[in-house]
């Protein structure tokens, strides 16, 4: 006797939900670094962790439907373009962020 339950959800649960989730805790602890320090740094690093939480919904829902959708057709090859995009959109912001002098250093 086996149950009526579907494996691709416990794949979408594990893979696409619990990366939003990681990268969600992530954006808000970033957010609460950038309330306190309202520095630049702290910019960067809220700005980052914006476009990876993109990313990781945009994946989820690639996720989505690579498990569930027809192969090949529809929306999906648009938000795997799209989760691609957004992860370069993210790694250009990393390239692209100064290195923080510090003056502790100058001794």
């Amino acid at each position: 006797m086996s149950l009526p339950f579907d494996s691709r959800w416990l794949a979408f649960a594990v893979w696409g939900v619990g990366t939003v989730l990681v990268y969600g805790f992530v954006l808000i602890k970033r957010r609460r670094t950038w309330r306190l320090h309202h520095d630049i740094r702290s910019s960067r690093d809220l700005v980052e962790a914006s476009a990876l939480f993109g990313v990781a919904v945009s994946a989820a829902i690639s996720v989505f439907m690579v498990l569930f959708g027809e192969a090949g057709t529809g929306i999906r090859p648009f938000l795997v373009a799209m989760s691609l995009g957004c992860f370069t959109g993210a790694g250009i912001v990393m390239a692209t962020e100064r290195m923080q002098h510090d003056p502790a250093e100058d001794d």
